[in-house]
């Protein structure tokens, strides 16, 4: 049913995305374009997008421990929870958090997210090149009818 109000849409469109909710993880999200004989489907995972440390350390003059600390926060970890995994305290995190934000120009951790999502430290599952791991899956596909106006699902 989703797939295909996915699908309808990309075909009146263009292109359609929608979120896909996993049990214990962050969405997953699926965009689908309409090509010239089909459809391209590409699937993103949140945890597929990795920050390089080194490239952290080589742009913005962060120590290993900051890159850490940085790289953490870019996979969704809150400083206490980094702490706990690197066997610190919470206020050693922190003071690595306030470096970086200060190395980088950022004056938020949202920010010195954001910032870092999308350098050229970002990679999808450690490749540099993310367009060459997406994965994709290309169907010729039959039209899809149009839906009734007022059926379930017609986006009405």
């Amino acid at each position: 049913m989703a797939l295909s109000r996915l699908l309808r849409r990309a075909r009146d469109r263009g292109q359609a995305c929608v979120a896909v909710p996993r049990s214990g993880a962050l969405p997953a999200t699926l965009r689908c374009c309409r090509v010239a004989d089909g459809y391209q489907l590409e699937l993103h995972l949140p945890e597929d997008v990795l920050v390089d440390q080194q490239a952290l350390r080589e742009m913005f003059a962060l120590t290993p421990s900051e890159a850490g600390v940085a790289a953490g926060l870019c996979d969704g970890l809150a400083p206490a929870d980094l702490a706990a995994r690197l066997g610190v305290q919470v206020n050693t995190v922190q003071a690595h958090i306030k470096r970086a934000l200060a190395k980088t120009g950022c004056r938020r951790q949202v920010e010195l997210v954001a910032l870092l999502l999308r350098s050229a430290a970002r990679s999808r599952s450690g490749h540099a090149d993310a367009s060459a791991t997406r994965p994709q899956i290309h169907c010729a596909a039959p039209p899809i009818a149009p839906a009734a106006p007022g059926a379930p699902g017609d986006g009405a």
